[in-house]
Order: structure tokens, then sequence, then C-alpha cells
């Protein structure tokens, strides 16, 4: 009870004690009202609620009923108000809006009297929001709504979205949006979902109700259109499309046509999903398609792509004809050929210089253009021309060429020729270049100035030359002209020099080998260019008596000294000479002649790499030998037996080579030997290796032979001796194989097969340890009625005259008879002859010496052929053609020329050992004195030369050999070393 109610009382209790017993009022239970019952609280506004009762108080008692009150509490009750007499309503205006307010009521009499209280109740006032109206949703995708509303409010601070999915039980808060927004957009849903909106205005007081539900179902996720949408052709009936696929939901994508305007459009295919390209076939040259496309998942559609549009290729133009080509002038030529198309854009025009270079195009003309001239050429040169007409769909095959040779003019004369005696042994020239397109330099010298020799032929744009092949104390002169293939310039004014008086140099780096067991090779370096030649002493010892053995002319450095004791030491001195006199003796060299054996090979190592096969290391140890002889022994150190020879390499070589045909997991003991003619060396060291255990060998020489139109005969060569048996296995298309036959023989006969079909054959060998590598052949069955084919080619050769004999066995009664096909190794067969039936040879006389050809032969009936005979392989071995392109540069000594050639069909001659090796001969300061400087193998197309002088011009050429003899020299190469 508060404070206040409590005075009341007292004050009504103390007034009743003071009257006088007639006077005293009713006593005080008599006089307390009722208490008031059914109190209710109903909020009618924002800032108003009103309060019922009941009054249960007599009807001759006047009472007032006090209005208590207590905020969003029930302990903290406050008097408000009263209400007049009788009254059982009260309106509680002015409140906070959204506030809870609690209400007690009790009666009061006029004495103040005061009755118990009411029960208790509550109510809260309502938001001063309106809550928002016009809700609606929008459906703009798969994945996102729109909301829209009314902004009715002028007090909201913020407005509030709930969402609740799938129906109304489960609505949640997704966003507070600023005030006066009438419009939200919701991402990140799922597709076909439905979705339910209402909305509640909100500020400081509270919130509005929420507005009215709404109910959206987001849309059904369709795919992207495909962007970067565009048409290649790519022949004249085929149109490549491609585009990016942007949608990562597509089942696939549909491509639509229209031909020659983009209005007509149908469906003319459709991919898969991701597709990114699709090729429309089937269509018509030179035609103009429209396309567009849209990505499908199920029955649902993108947009459509961008309309593109496409014309298929032409067709290719025909070949031009008749292409002709006319010298205009050394540098100008006219090129005319014959138009065979009516659809070409233009014409190309391909260009080849010399024999052995390619083709590059160098113009291109328009279309109905049939001449061409050619500007810019090089006098005295060889040209080749084709012609290729063009169009969109591509271009024709090339013309057949046409040749052109322009002319040259001679160059002009070279003058200001000065001669300059250096030394004894070196006059320099010096001239100026007047022409532009001599070839060579031709430097002449005289002696008495009226009989000039040619002395050296320099290089385009030479303008100087040392001659070093003068003597001393000798008046030289010389003249000098330019030359080209069109003629020769005028010569130079002649120019003199006399060369002092001196002796020549003293050689040395004498070095004497074994040549054989009667002959010692003496090499040494001339030092001088003005000796007249060289004189060679000779002792029996070293300090012994030297006497003259002999001289030799200039220029020379080397000489082999004959007719010697075996098992000897000699020693020599080499010295230079010319009419001055003798320069200083070299140093002395020794040497000792063998016994005229070759001597014995060092067995080095030997290594089993696979199974039958062992890598042999050795060294040779003298220039004697011709062949080394492998020889082996199962088991034990006895029963030597020859395996293979292979050609020597020369003393100090270190050789490898690999012997095969040996057993797997076997112990081998292996020895070696060198040969020369009927000379023998001893036997070397033995080394023993085992070899290694692996799966067989695989059989070799396999081929197939039809026996009948029904039946192939298979054959091949064991080359092992441990398999357990042989797996043969067929094809019809020689990729998908089927198992035929096991079988332990060399040969089987495949029967019931079908005539006129090729049938693909493939075997191995295998054993415990695995299988062999698969050898494969086909062989054809004959036609019906046709002939069994020819078999057991062999081929032999002649060398007078030069022919090859074709002999073969004649399987079959009813041939009309054979034909003869023959190619080379980049060729096609043709046929070389027709022979009548039962021929079983013929002889080929139309071939070349070292060309490598392929010969079968095939019967036929006037109805059919039969399949071809197996196929077989000769090379004519003749001496050799010579080498060509030689060419020789700098390496980083400049006293030294890496020298290079070539050689034609050279990898044919190698691989078949028709080539033995190269000879490389040189001559110093002109082309007249070559001599040997070297030897290299078959399998060398360069030669480095060493220790040369300075300022030296040096001339190469190469030469071919084999066991037939020696080719005719390459040209020359000339190149003149560094100061």
């Amino acid at each position: 009870m508060s404070r206040k109610h409590l005075y009341l009382i007292l004050l009504i209790f103390m007034g009743w004690q003071g009257c006088k017993e007639d006077e005293k009022p009713t006593p005080p239970e008599k006089m307390t009202p009722a208490t008031p019952t059914n109190l209710e609280a109903n909020a009618l506004s924002f800032d108003h609620i009103q309060l019922t009762w009941v009054d249960n108080t007599t009807a001759e008692v006047s009472v007032k009923f006090l209005i208590e009150r207590s905020k969003d509490t029930k302990d903290n009750f406050e008097l408000v108000d009263s209400t007049s007499f009788n009254r059982t309503v009260f309106d509680d205006k002015n409140l906070d809006p959204n506030t809870v307010y609690f209400y007690r009521v009790r009666a009061s009499t006029s004495a103040f009297f005061v009755s118990e209280y009411s029960n208790e109740v509550s109510a809260q006032t309502e938001s001063n929001l309106i809550k928002p109206l016009g809700l609606r949703a929008e459906a703009l995708s798969p994945f996102a709504v729109q909301l829209f509303w009314l902004d009715n409010n002028d007090k909201e601070t913020a407005y509030k979205v709930q969402r609740s999915v799938g129906d109304e039980s489960n609505f949640k808060e997704i966003a507070i949006l600023d005030f006066d927004v009438t419009n939200f957009k919701d991402d990140n849903l799922e597709p076909l979902t439905k979705y339910f909106y209402r909305i509640q205005a909100s500020n400081l007081q509270g919130v509005s109700d929420f507005s009215d539900v709404v109910a959206i179902e987001t849309l059904e996720e369709v795919p992207n259109a495909p962007i970067n949408f565009q048409a290649v052709p790519i022949s004249t009936t085929e149109v490549e499309l491609k585009w990016s696929d942007v949608s990562d939901n597509e089942t696939g994508f549909e491509i639509e046509r229209s031909r020659d305007t983009p209005d007509n459009f149908k469906v003319v295919g459709r991919t898969s999903q991701n597709s990114t390209s699709y090729i429309n076939k089937d269509l018509e040259p030179a035609t103009t398609y429209f396309y567009r496309i849209r990505a499908i998942k199920d029955d649902i559609f993108s947009e459509y792509s961008s309309v593109v549009n496409v014309q298929t290729n032409l067709r290719k133009p025909k070949v031009p004809t008749r292409p002709n080509a006319e010298v205009i002038s050394e540098t100008m030529g006219k090129l005319t050929w014959e138009d065979e198309s009516n659809n070409e854009a233009g014409f190309r025009i391909f260009r080849r210089v010399g024999i052995s270079g390619s083709f590059e195009q160098i113009a291109e003309v328009g279309a109905n253009v049939t001449e061409y001239v050619i500007t810019g050429l090089t006098p005295d040169t060889e040209y080749y021309f084709q012609i290729r007409a063009f169009n969109s769909g591509g271009e024709s095959p090339e013309s057949r060429e046409a040749k052109l040779r322009t002319p040259d003019f001679p160059p002009n004369s070279p003058t200001n020729l000065i001669a300059s005696a250096v030394s004894g042994s070196q006059v320099n020239l010096t001239w100026i270049d007047n022409s532009n397109n001599e070839q060579n330099f031709i430097v002449e010298r005289s002696t008495d100035n009226v009989t000039f020799k040619e002395l050296v032929r320099l290089l385009n744009n030479s303008t100087s030359f040392q001659d070093m092949s003068v003597i001393s104390n000798t008046q030289y002169y010389y003249r000098v002209k330019a030359i080209n293939g069109f003629g020769e310039s005028a010569y130079t004014a002649s120019a003199s020099a006399k060369t002092p008086e001196v002796l020549p140099n003293q050689p040395n780096n004498l070095i004497v080998n074994t040549f054989s067991g009667s002959k010692l090779q003496l090499n040494w370096i001339d030092n001088s260019n003005n000796e007249s030649g060289f004189i060679i002493l000779r002792a029996k010892s070293l300090n012994g008596t030297y006497t003259e053995l002999t001289r030799v002319g200039a220029d020379v450095t080397s000489y082999i000294d004959t007719g010697l004791d075996i098992n000897a030491f000699y020693y020599y001195k080499v010295k230079s000479y010319n009419n001055i006199g003798e320069s200083a003796e070299s140093n002395i060299g020794n040497g000792k002649t063998s016994d005229g054996k070759p001597t014995v090979p060092k067995l080095d190592k030997l290594e089993a790499i696979a199974r039958g096969e062992v890598k042999v290391f050795w060294t040779e140890t003298s220039n004697e030998g011709n062949q080394v002889i492998v020889e082996v022994s199962e088991q034990n150190q006895s029963n030597f037996k020859e395996n293979t020879r292979f050609d020597t390499k020369g003393a100090n070589q270190s050789q490898e080579q690999t012997i095969s045909n040996l057993k797997g997991q076997t112990t081998y003991f292996i020895r070696l030997r060198v040969v020369s003619g009927t000379l023998y060396s001893n036997y070397s060291n033995v080394i023993s290796v085992t070899t290694t255990a692996a799966p067989p060998v695989a059989p070799s020489n396999f081929s197939g032979r039809a026996t009948s139109s029904n039946s192939i005969q298979l054959a091949w060569t064991d080359n092992s001796n441990d398999e357990l048996a042989f797996a043969i296995e067929r094809s019809i298309n020689g990729v998908s194989y089927v198992s035929l036959a096991n079988v332990t023989g060399s040969s089987y006969v495949d029967n019931q097969l079908i005539a006129g079909v090729t049938y693909f054959y493939r075997i191995k060998a295998y054993n415990g340890l695995g299988d062999s590598k698969y050898v494969e052949t086909k062989a054809s069955t004959p036609q019906e009625g046709a002939p069994l084919p020819a078999s057991n080619v062999v081929l032999t050769t002649s060398s007078s005259p030069l022919s090859v004999t074709i002999s073969w066995a004649d399987n079959s009664s009813n041939e009309a008879g054979f034909r003869i096909e023959r190619r080379t190794a980049t060729g096609g067969y043709q046929v070389v002859a027709s022979l009548i039936a039962n021929a079983t040879s013929y002889v080929d006389t139309n071939v070349s010496g070292n060309t490598q050809y392929f010969y079968r032969v095939i019967a036929y009936t006037f109805q059919a052929n039969a399949p071809a005979s197996n196929e077989k392989s000769v090379i004519l071995e003749t001496a050799p053609n010579a080498p060509f392109g030689v060419i020789g540069n700098y390496t980083q000594n400049p006293h030294t020329v890496q020298l290079s050639w070539q050689m034609l069909n050279y990898e044919t001659l190698k691989t078949n050992k028709v080539l033995s090796g190269f000879y490389i001969e040189r001559s110093v300061g002109s082309n007249t004195n070559f001599i040997q400087i070297g030897i290299v193998d078959m399998n060398t197309l360069t030669y480095k030369d060493t220790n040369l002088n300075s300022n030296t011009i040096y001339y190469y050429r190469v030469k071919a050999y084999n066991s037939k003899g020696t080719s005719s020299a390459s040209s020359e190469y000339a190149v003149q070393t560094q100061p």
C-alpha cells in the first residue's frame, strides 16, 4: 500500500473517533465497498488503453474507483486517476506507443473506505506506425525475387523484411532496409521454389503490424545463351561453328541454319553439354549460310546467340598449264602460262634457285592474269618456276616447272696492281676490285714478263694475295684478271717484285712410325716456302753416321722408307735446301720395323647386354691388320669357334662391337686376333662372360605365300634355342588380331580362307620367362581363277655388263604370264618387263651403279592378278660417285680448317656398306700439287686440318672409295688462313 493511501485511511478513522455517539458514522466494516471484478484492458490506439470492470457495491452506496498502473512490470503500481461515482469505464490516454501497461482497480466510498484490489490486467499500446500496404512480388530469375510496397508512414526509420520457405510457418528476418525504401531484391534463391514474404515498418518506439503476406515461386533455371558465336569455312562442303559456353546447366546446344537469308532458320544439329564446336557437313560450295545457336536444358531453351553468316569455299581451281620462262636481260625474265580455271582468285608464283633448292613464293597476281615479269634476278643463275591457281577453297596443284637461266656479262677489269717482296719466300699483291659479278680472280705469274702461268684462283671480292710459293733472289711479274661464267675481264698492268736471297727454314717435328714389317713412315713439318726440296738422312744407331738416304721435292712432308730389316731400329734427320744452301737439321726421329705379323689386340672387357648378345671392347695395337676376328667357346677355354669379324680402325684405336646368336644364361669364353692377308696375330687374352636369361629371341624372315585361293603357307626362321613354341595370330585389318595357332616348327598352313582377301599375321616366340617381340607379315589369297603368286625371288648381280638377274619359283599352272616390277628407295613400283607363262628369270640391264633397287614378281591371267611375290632388294656396287659441296670453316683456332662435304644417296650407300670412306687431298698456294693428307671412314663427312700456316691459301678436294675403286675428285675449295 502506498503512503498516500495509508494517510487517507488514518484520516477517516480519526474522524470517526472524534464524533459524538449520535454523530458517529456507520462503522467501517459496514462502509467498506465491494471489490470490483472482471477488470479488462483494451488498447485502442498507439497511446490509448480503455479499462472496464464490474461494480459490485449496493445501489445505495456511492463509490469512486481508484485506478493504479504499472509500466512494463507488476511491481511498481501508482495511482494515476479516479473515476466519478459508480463509473466502470476509464480511458488511459497519452501513453507511450507499443508499450505494455499493467492495471488494477479498487472501489472507494465517499467516507474514503477502500475495497480490496480487483484482478490485475495488462495491455500493450499499438505502434504509432501503419503496417505497409500494397506488398507484391515479382520473380526475376531462378535465383532472385523483387519485392515492392507503398511507403505509407512518415515516422519509420527502417523496414524489416521476413521470408518463409515453402509455407507461412517459418518466417525469418532476412533484411533491414532504410526508411522510405519501397523495394527489395532477394538473391541466392533456389529455382522453382515457393517463398512467402511480409514486411513491417519500425522506429525507436516500435514496429508496425506486418503487411499482408505475399507468395511467389522462382522461375525455372534457364541456361545462358552461348556467346562469341562464329563460323569458319573449312572446305567446299563444310563449315566449322565455334562458341563460348557460358552456362553450367545446359544439356546440349541446338544449331539452326538458314540458306542465303537470315529469315528461314531450321534445326540442323544438336550437340552434347559443354560442347563448343560443331562441323556442319554436306553443304553446297560457294554458298552463303546463316547460323544461330541456343543452349538447351531438357525442354527449356536459352535466348539465341547472335546470327553469323559464312560462305563455303569455292572448289579448288584447276592447275595452270604450259608454263614458260623467257629471258629479258641478265636480271629480268618473263613467265607465262595458260589459265584453265574460271573460279580462281589469282595465281601464286613460286621460284627455286638451282637444281637442289626448294621452291619459295615470290609473287601473287590476280584472276585471269597469265604472265608475270620477274625482276631482281642474279646473272648466270639457273631458276625454276611453278604456278598455282588459288581461291578461298585452296590452291590447285603446282604446274610443271619452267626453267630459266639468266645470262652473265664479263666482269670489269681490276686495276692498280701492286707487288711487294716482303721476304725471300713471300710476295704480297694488292689491287682494286672494279666489278660486282666476278666469280674468281685469276692471279698469273711470270719470271720473264712474257710467259705467264696461272698461279691461283681467288674467291670473288678478293683484293689481295700473298704468294708464298716464291723462292729467294728471283724477279717475279704478276697480272690479275676477273672471270665469271660469261667471260673474263682484261688483265691489269703487270707488276713486279724481286725476292731477296735467303736460306730455307729448318724442318721440325720429325716423327717415325712403323708402317709394316719392312717399312717405316716419316712425317715432318715444312717451315719454309723457298726450299727446293728436303734431304733425308738415316743411321742405324742414335750416334751413328747419318748418310743421305734420298731427296724429296718441295712441300713434301712425308716419306716411306722401304726394304728395311724386320725387327730393326733406324734413326732419321731431315733438312731443307735450295740454291743458297741447306737449312739446319731437324730433330732425330727413330722407329722399329715389325716382324710383319699384326700385333696382338688387347681385349679390354665383355658386357652381357641382352639375351644372346654380348658387347666386346678391345684396343687395336698396330696398322698391320685388316680385320679383327672374334672367337667364342661355350662353357670352357677350348674348342673356340669364329663368331664374327669386324674391320680394323688402326693402331691405338678403341673399338666396341656387339656379337649375337648366343644362348641365354650361358657362360662363354672369348678371345680375339687380327688378320692381314694370310698373316694372323697371336691370340689376345681370354675373358669370360655369362649371358642373361630372358624371353626367347624373336623369329625372323617371317613370310606368307598363298598356296591356293583359300590357304596361305607361313614360314619363318627360328633364331632361338629355348622357346617353348611360336604363337601365331591373324587379323583382317592389321589392327585387331586373334589367336590362330601355337606351333613348334618353322612353318604353318592357314586353311579355309576367303579368296581375294589380304590377311595380316604376326608371330612371337615364348618360353617360361616371357615372350619375344612380334614379327609381322601379310599375304593375300588370289581371287577364284587367278594364278598362285610367285615365290622365292632371288637377285644376282653382274658388273659386266651392269645388270640384275631376277629368278623366282612358278607356283601356278594357269598364269598367262609374269610382270616384273621395280622401285627405288624413294619411288613407287613400275613395270620393267612382261614375260610369257612359265618364265622363271629375267635380266634387268637398265640399272645404275650404287643405287638400291627393289623387285617383285606378279603372275597374272587376262582376268585377274595373283598377289605379289616376296620383295627383294639389291645394290649394284661400282666405284662411287664423287662427293660434292665441299666447304671449309675456321674453328676457334685461326690456323685450323674444318672441312665438310656431301654425298648422293649417302645413307643408303652407308647402310649397305657400298661406301668404304673418303680420301682428303690438299694443295698449298695453288691447285696444281694435291697430296693426300687424311682418310676418314664411311660414317664421317667432316675432316679437321690443323697446324696450318698463317696467311696461306690452301686448296682442298675429296674422293670417295670402296672395294670397286675410287671416285673422281670433288670440286675444289680454297680457303686462306688468318694472319
